[in-house]
């Protein structure tokens, strides 16, 4: 299916439900690679944007409880504040709790609930955008800890 064709498909499903437009989603969550044509387009939809949540959970998850973290998280992880942990915390519970909502939607197809989890879903993106972009900052330039204690021989 053409791109065109899903975002007409999409936007006359979604007039219904006031639901932002196709464009307006596609440029938070990259919905335009949707590739099949579908008769259930929100349901659809709502598993493309819920991609990008779970992707989310994991790299929070990793934080949250870092067992085996990439080296290159290292340096974010030794600066992070009890603030910023809580923060994440708060952004984990978020999302997770989305993860979820949208577990009932595998047993049916209720278009209703779709556009109702998809509304939700963005409502929670954007209140969730300011602490990321915080988030993904700091963890290009962590902080230099103080209290780093210097190597030295005692010989």
């Amino acid at each position: 299916m053409e791109l065109k064709e899903i975002s007409e498909k999409f936007n006359h499903v979604g007039k219904k439900y006031k639901l932002p437009s196709f464009e307006d989603i596609n440029k938070e969550f990259e919905i335009e690679k949707i590739d099949r044509d579908s008769q259930i387009i929100l349901r659809v939809v709502r598993k493309v944007m819920m991609e990008k949540i779970v992707n989310l959970l994991g790299l929070l998850d990793m934080f949250i409880s870092p067992n085996n973290v990439p080296r290159v998280y290292m340096p974010y992880l030794k600066s992070m504040s009890p603030e910023e942990r809580n923060d994440m915390v708060e952004l984990y519970d978020n999302f997770s709790s989305l993860t979820l909502d949208c577990l009932p939607l595998e047993l049916g197809y209720s278009e209703k609930d779709e556009a109702e989890v998809i509304l939700n879903i963005l409502e929670r993106w954007k209140k969730s955008k300011p602490s990321l972009s915080k988030m993904f900052a700091k963890m290009k330039k962590p902080s230099i800890l103080e209290n780093k204690k210097e190597k030295s021989y005692f010989g």
